[in-house]
């Protein structure tokens, strides 16, 4: 039987949890779902839920049995799990499937489903959440930033092809509470139902930071604040106002086929980042002024004045991993999923390991794999100061002309980079400048059937130009007396480090800066001896 963790969140969540569901073996007894039930926590002898199970393995891109739940107007239209205990953080997330959505957001709304916890204690209001049967906007205001991101955010898209995430988020006031989930069809079309549990699929095998979202009785969360979205996690730090990591899936249902041209102009601000913190817009990422060289001089690599520094917005999960509708991809372009990073290391090798994964991910549809790759991917920063050199990095040389006007090899200097934060628009707020980038990267191989990750290891990279080369010719000059920069960067598979390596490194700094949380990229892997392994062994890529 599938799962969202060794112990999920919600029993029987994925409707698997059944013998036999079409078979001529089952008897009467056999009508009710394990931990379902047809209304308000009874069981009705004459409704068989059993019956409203659909394989779904082909459209899930499953070899194993899969089975979805079909909410209709002439069968089941509701359908109530049993008494469970809110989880004491976590989203609510489940998966839909409505194929009769008109493929056009013009048209008209089939209907709702409206989600609802129910508390037993009738003092404590329930809360509901309903998603419109209708497809998603997909505006753009005139910028080109994604502009209807709340009014589809329970709207659907992918879900008319596939199985799409919706994720809710559950008020504080619930947590601890026993309770019922919900489910109502108000429409004139069926839809499929599956995966309904509590806490990302991105945070399997870990919530990194322990990030949670209670900012009254705790307030060190304004530093490690979590955000669940269905297309990826993100622990937000309102003092550096970039996110600490950002957490996703990538598997074979996710690269799509949205065209350059058709992604956003600009990012927009995260209306799902609570309104205590300041909200980065796009406009806060224009540093040009405060830096005191030009964009020419940074890519001619100035040996007198070293350029070694050009901010982009980074994205932490990449947007060609999100690309399976334009409404995830639109999610991606959100200032909570990006940091000041160096223009060079964002085309280099942190964009090779992006392909690579891709590249894997995507042999679900070109060598028909029954259940393809899957990953589990963090991405996030570490330091302050744009990149100083490190025990840690590759420190190249330059290729120089002494005084006698001899070829020599000479060193970089120390703290090549002194950008520790950039103002932000209104000069009032700063974001921190990160001196390295980092990912961890679990994975599964095709058909895998083990519980652990076949593959695990991080990848580092400092957050400047100088220290992404190989090398740095300055005897070579082109006809402006700039320097021809040969491709000589360090691949992204020179860059591999142990889990635990990183670990180390990011919980030094943490202690440094006087933040009370600490990494753990395993947690929820039980065993002491797999846990130990995977985090001193590096199990590369095929």
């Amino acid at each position: 039987m599938r799962g969202d963790a060794a112990v999920p969140t919600l029993f029987n969540g994925n409707f698997d949890a059944v013998f036999d569901p079409k078979g001529v073996t089952r008897t009467p007894l056999s009508k009710g779902l394990p931990g379902w039930s047809f209304h308000n926590g009874q069981s009705n002898p004459n409704i068989d839920l059993v019956q409203s199970l659909e394989e779904v393995k082909l459209i899930q891109g499953n070899s194993e049995p899969n089975y979805a739940f079909k909410l209709e107007s002439s069968g089941v239209k509701e359908i109530v799990h049993n008494r469970f205990v809110v989880p004491d953080w976590g989203a609510l997330r489940f998966d839909l499937h409505a194929p009769k959505i008109a493929n056009s957001s013009n048209a008209k709304s089939k209907g709702t489903l409206d989600v609802t916890i129910r508390p037993s204690d009738p003092s404590i209001p329930a809360f509901s959440q309903t998603i419109t049967l209708q497809k998603a906007e997909n505006q753009t205001d005139s910028n080109k930033a994604p502009a209807s991101y709340l009014i589809d955010q329970f709207k659907v898209d992918y879900g008319i092809k596939g199985f799409e995430s919706f994720s809710v988020d559950v008020p504080e006031k619930l947590r601890g509470q026993p309770a019922t989930v919900e489910f109502k069809l108000e429409a004139s079309i069926p839809v499929y139902l599956d995966n309904v549990f509590f806490q990302s699929e991105s945070l399997r095998f870990s919530n990194p930071t322990t990030a949670r979202t209670d900012l009254v009785t705790n307030n060190t969360y304004q530093n490690n604040y979590l955000i669940e979205k269905p297309q990826y996690t993100v622990s937000y730090n309102g003092k550096k106002n970039t996110p600490n990591w950002v957490s996703w899936v990538l598997d074979g249902s996710w690269p799509g086929n949205i065209k350059s041209k058709d992604r956003p102009g600009e990012f927009a601000v995260d209306p799902d980042l609570n309104s205590s913190f300041y909200r980065v817009a796009h406009k806060d990422y224009k540093f040009d002024s405060q830096i005191n060289y030009n964009e020419d001089e940074y890519k001619a690599f100035k040996l007198e004045q070293p350029a070694i520094f050009w901010p982009v917005r980074g994205h932490m999960s990449a947007s060609n991993d999100r690309n399976r509708s334009t409404k995830d991809m639109y999610a991606s372009f959100l200032t909570t999923n990006i940091v000041p990073q160096d223009s060079k290391g964002n085309e280099g090798a942190w964009r090779g390991l992006e392909d690579k994964l891709q590249k894997l991910a995507r042999l679900k549809n070109e060598q028909k794999q029954p259940t393809p790759y899957k990953f589990y991917i963090s991405s996030g920063v570490y330091g302050a100061g744009g990149g100083e050199l490190t025990k840690y990095s590759t420190p190249p040389t330059v290729t120089v002309l002494n005084e006698r006007g001899r070829v020599v090899e000479a060193p970089l200097k120390d703290n090549p980079n002194s950008f520790k934060n950039f103002k932000t628009a209104d000069g009032d707020r700063t974001i921190t400048v990160p001196s390295a980038l980092w990912k961890v990267v679990l994975g599964f191989k095709p058909n895998s059937t083990s519980d652990k990750p076949d593959y695990y290891f991080a990848f580092w990279m400092p957050n400047n130009s100088y220290e992404i080369q190989k090398s740095l010719d300055y005897t070579t000059k082109d006809a402006k007396g700039n320097i021809i920069v040969k491709n000589n960067t360090l691949g992204w598979e020179e860059r591999l480090i142990p889990i635990g390596k990183l670990e180390e490194r990011l919980n030094a700094d943490l202690e440094k800066s006087g933040d009370s949380f600490k990494y753990d990229f395993l947690s929820q892997i039980k065993d002491p001896n797999s846990k130990d392994k995977m985090k001193k062994i590096i199990s590369l890529l095929p």
